[in-house]
């Protein structure tokens, strides 16, 4: 299901259709009052069915005139179902009539947002409206492998990069990784690709991707 109020705003609403026509989600329009999305979960349990809360946010939310309104959001969203199965996706890019700010930037102040205020919630980064269901896709299927969610950083990423162990990845570059990627295969094959060497730079900086790419280019993965 989805709420009514996302015909109001206008980042959002361009999804709607996209919305109704999905093949991996049934939705029907509601008025829900602590978030925008309500996705159900892949379960064995014969108690019922759990659903995945999500917020839906964008660099606006974030804005100095907007923040108490978006925290008070997140406190009541964050106490959900005891804080499990929730999810914030967050816009990265607007067009320009909506623009206001870089979405790099935006993406930090939210981070810092829920650090300051102890809201353990994952963020998934959308780079347009339309990945939106892509990526909810990708993100309720890992339900089925992996129950217990947890945004705490992958516990390898800090060394995977030429200048550890002297110089490990910084603390926010990790949550950076940690919200862009699901696995170290998914930061391997990232490093490998023109593609993926491009987001990787524009997200953590020249630097840290090129001692990322040159970690990687001697290594592999197994799972």
């Amino acid at each position: 299901m989805f709420c009514t109020s996302l015909r109001q705003r206008p980042e959002w609403a361009p999804i709607i259709p996209e919305l109704y026509t999905s093949t991996s989600f049934k939705f029907w329009e509601t008025a829900l009052r602590t978030h925008d999305l309500a996705l159900p979960l892949p379960s064995t349990s014969k108690t019922g069915t759990s659903h995945l809360r999500v917020l839906l946010l964008s660099p606006s939310s974030v804005e100095e005139s907007n923040r108490p309104e978006t925290i008070s959001r997140l406190e009541r969203f964050s106490t959900l179902t005891g804080g499990d199965s929730i999810a914030i996706a967050f816009l990265l890019y607007l067009p320009q009539p909506l623009r206001s700010s870089s979405g790099m930037h935006a993406y930090m102040a939210l981070q810092a947002l829920l650090l300051s205020h102890s809201l353990p919630i994952p963020i998934l980064p959308l780079p347009t409206p339309t990945s939106l269901l892509p990526t909810l896709t990708h993100y309720v299927s890992q339900f089925s492998l992996q129950p217990q969610l947890t945004i705490a950083p992958l516990t390898l990423l800090p060394h995977t990069t030429t200048t550890a162990p002297l110089r490990p990845l910084p603390e926010h570059t990790i949550h950076i990784l940690s919200d862009l990627y699901h696995s170290l295969a998914e930061v391997a094959t990232a490093t490998g690709s023109e593609a993926g060497r491009r987001q990787l730079t524009e997200w953590v900086g020249e630097e840290v991707a090129v001692g990322m790419r040159e970690f990687w280019a001697d290594e592999w993965v197994c799972e």
